[in-house]
């Protein structure tokens, strides 16, 4: 029995952090993709 108790928290943190993963991984995504932009206007006004 308190092995399946240990079990619970233990997929749960491992949720929590696979969200947070998602989550840094959108924003660097995002990050790349705005200094990407940012980069091709400058160099397209030139």
């Amino acid at each position: 029995m308190s092995v399946m108790a240990k079990r619970e928290p233990r997929s749960e943190l491992h949720r929590k952090q696979r969200v947070k993963n998602y989550v840094l991984f959108a924003v660097l995504l995002g990050l790349i993709v705005l200094i990407y932009m940012i980069t091709l206007v400058r160099l397209g006004g030139a």
